[in-house]
């Protein structure tokens, strides 16, 4: 699964909202404390995760930066 992150400008309130309803949205999907991997297994099984070649990935493996 890949996924993008939005970050707000800080000089600029209006553009919170959109991400706060963002954050919502993948909170329905993927509930707090699960990876999006577990969430997919517990919906459509590991045989599926495994057929279609996705596995978990280590929390010290993700980078989330800004790019200017």
């Amino acid at each position: 699964m890949r996924t993008r992150f939005y970050y707000c400008d800080p000089s600029a309130p209006y553009q919170k909202a959109e991400i706060e309803l963002g954050h919502e949205f993948i909170r329905r999907v993927v509930p707090r404390g699960k990876s999006p991997y577990e969430t997919f297994c517990f919906y459509y099984g590991e045989e599926l995760a495994q057929k279609l070649g996705r596995h978990e990935v280590d929390a010290t493996n993700i980078t989330s930066r800004q790019d200017s």
